[in-house]
């Protein structure tokens, strides 16, 4: 195996090929031989210096405000930190659910001089008396089931991994997580229900709020990352599609491809309050968004008026609209020169503007789609899936460097640190282009890498929002083949995938990772940010594998009045009693639940209105009512006419709840034998 699949991670690999690492030490040991295992790896050996020291730990301090502590093993030294966080920077006074608190781990050598840098900690929350078995967990057994991913002992928080958000045909976000290691069992980790099919989504620049555009809805919903869920739909005008956040976050862009040209334009959102800003008329068709380096000045595409709007920002006015085409589909801007590129379809023309002025031209063929920079802001990449060609140009002499023809209609564009990616429509294969060749050679060192059997084109929903993206971290892309109906892994240098995640009956549409892991702001300090999710005492579990340090310390969170208040009116808890979770088409399945106050920890009884609605991704959806047998135990009698994945929500209409404000549940409707 080459070294970029050995960096590609093992703790999503693990969970691809559904192999656990079962032999993790539950004392201190020596490492492997390497810090990265391959799957199939062990990382535990046997200790082969019995005269070592042991590990070294001070005691931990507490304050309102922090809990902080170190420990040291084979000479590396651990500094960890947990205080409260808030949103612009200072800290509070104590941590409390609900809130932020920022995770720090400060890694150096035996003198505490030498920080280490590049090494990849791994860290996981939960509450402090988890249990199984009835027996409390300890440190080591906790790491050894984190490491295995083990679905029925998992972490409150991990701060190892990612989670893969799908844009689904219908009107949910699936969550994958990679990092689930049981055979045969689903990595859906939960499910983001909108309004209305998303269209385009933008994440937030520190990655806590998703904004979703549902062209059916007139809204854009905000997600939160943390608690996974819609937290608000806003207005967002008339059809919106394509939606970017200006720098620094300040503003929420819309573009509205509405049919009647008033409404036709950009809607502006405001990220902290969620509430609209102002709608700015710009002009006919679909909108493309891009900014200027500063963040100043907006352009937007009129593809039906063949016009680009130069924005003030700050004003929110016009400053003009310049004519680009007779079809200008797409707009990116250079951060090595600032000058903004419009790509005209029709003519198969680039504009070059600087600030509200057309300053230059760079002829390509007609039929463009696409526009993006490089990471470095030097790169120009444009698509044309009608000619089968890309282009691409040099944003510091505005000339063409590299055009080369491809197969099946080239159309998306996406970036790792270190490769392009170009995705075809009318072939299941994806191009990848080094991005360290790009002004040394010649001619570009172009692969081929296989994303599937069937060519995403013929899938009826083609999302705005790109189905490649690269995985943070690791030298390696998802890519969401919505005919295959999978999410396939592949890794830089590997010319097939390493694995693939399974879209549980929906049509994946576009893929985004959500990042969850440590990250190293600073040689040898390594840093992440929570949201507490109850109040209580909770266990870090920290894991470095070479050299070898397992060790775990508390930290305590306090109840947040504010969600003390809301829990008094909490919805009741589901608690799902029926263990077999696969229907026989056509056959009665009785499924059997209990319903408990989150306050007065007593079960909920004699509900006459406890509805279960069972559907199929075919579109056969039913309702059933559910009977109340006593002690807060219900049953209902499902009966599903055709095999596939089988969603069951739950609503109380007494207790006006409906099925986005329950937990709901995944069986799995089967041909009979």
């Amino acid at each position: 195996m080459n070294n970029k699949v050995v960096r590609a991670g093992w703790r999503l690999v693990v969970g691809l090929l559904l192999v656990g690492l079962t032999a993790v030490a539950c004392q201190r040991q020596s490492a492997s031989n390497d810090a990265t295992p391959t799957p199939g790896e062990t990382t535990a050996a046997e200790d082969t210096n019995p005269t070592a020291a042991p590990v070294q730990i001070e005691p931990e301090t507490a304050s309102a405000a922090a809990f902080t502590g170190t420990f040291a093993n084979d000479g590396i030294q651990v500094a960890y930190a947990v205080a409260p966080y808030a949103i612009t920077g200072a800290t509070g006074t104590a941590i409390l659910e609900g809130e932020y608190a920022q995770i720090t781990f400060e890694l150096t050598g035996a003198d505490a001089n030498t920080n280490l840098t590049g090494l990849h900690p791994s860290a996981w929350i939960s509450l402090a008396q988890s249990a199984k078995n009835g027996e409390t967990i300890n440190c080591e057994a906790s790491v050894q089931s984190y490491l295995q991913g083990i679905l029925t002992f998992r972490p409150d928080i991990n701060l190892n991994s990612y989670f893969i958000l799908v844009l689904n045909n219908d009107a949910s976000i699936s969550v994958l997580d990679p990092t689930v290691n049981v055979a045969s069992m689903t990595q859906l980790y939960d499910m983001i229900l909108l309004n209305r099919p998303g269209e385009d989504w933008a994440l937030s620049q520190d990655g806590r709020q998703l904004f979703v555009t549902m062209p059916g809805a007139n809204q854009a919903a905000v997600v939160d990352t943390e608690s996974l869920k819609v937290i608000k739909s806003v207005a967002a005008g008339s059809n919106p599609v394509r939606v970017r956040l200006a720098p620094g976050d300040t503003a929420v862009w819309v573009g509205n491809d509405a049919v009647n040209p008033a409404e036709s334009g950009v809607t502006l959102i405001d990220p902290a309050s969620l509430e609209p800003l102002a709608f700015i008329p710009t002009g006919g068709g679909h909108h493309e968004i891009a900014f200027s380096v500063d963040g100043r000045t907006a352009y937007v595409t009129n593809r039906a008026d063949g016009t680009l709007s130069v924005i003030d920002t700050a004003s929110r006015e016009k400053i003009a609209d310049l004519p680009v085409g007779a079809e200008p589909v797409a707009v990116g801007v250079s951060t090595q020169n600032g000058l903004a590129y419009a790509a005209d379809r029709a003519a198969g023309t680039i504009w070059v503007i600087n600030g509200d002025a057309v300053v230059d031209q760079i002829a390509a063929s007609p039929g463009l789609s696409r526009l993006q920079f490089s990471p470095n802001g030097r790169w120009g990449f444009v698509t044309n899936p009608v000619d089968g060609f890309v282009t691409i140009f040099d944003a510091a002499s505005n000339q063409t460097a590299y055009r080369f023809e491809t197969d099946g209609a080239p159309n998306q564009i996406s970036f790792s640190d270190t490769f392009a990616y170009i995705r075809s429509e009318n072939a299941p294969e994806i191009i990848s282009i080094p991005l360290i060749d790009l002004g040394q050679a010649e001619s570009l060192p172009i692969s081929s890498l296989s994303a599937g059997q069937n060519a995403p084109g013929s899938a009826a929903f083609p999302a705005a929002a790109n189905a490649v993206a690269a995985t943070p971290g690791e030298d390696a892309i998802l890519v969401a083949n919505p005919v295959d109906r999978l999410i396939y892994y592949l890794v830089e240098g590997s010319p097939t995938p390493l694995g693939s995640f399974q879209a549980h009956g929906r049509i994946p549409r576009a893929v985004l990772p959500l990042d969850r892991s440590l990250r190293e702001i600073e040689p040898g300090v390594y840093e992440a940010r929570i949201r507490v999710p109850q109040p209580g005492d909770f266990q870090v579990a920290f894991f470095l594998n070479e050299p070898q340090i397992i060790h775990c310390f508390n930290f305590t969170a306090q109840e947040n009045p504010i969600y003390a208040q809301q829990r008094a009116s909490a919805p009741p808890q589901i608690e799902f009693l029926t263990n077999e979770r696969h229907l026989r088409a056509g056959e009665p399945f009785r499924l059997q639940f209990r319903l408990t106050d989150p306050v007065a920890a007593a079960p909920v009884s004699d509900l006459e209105d406890v509805l279960v609605q069972a559907s199929l991704t075919t579109g056969w959806n039913n309702r059933f009512p559910a009977q109340s047998v006593g002690d807060g135990i219900y049953e209902v009698t499902l009966t599903v006419p055709a095999p596939g994945p089988t969603y069951v929500y739950f609503s109380i209409p007494s207790l006006q709840l409906d099925y986005e404000d329950l937990p709901n549940v995944i069986l799995n409707t089967q041909t009979e034998e």
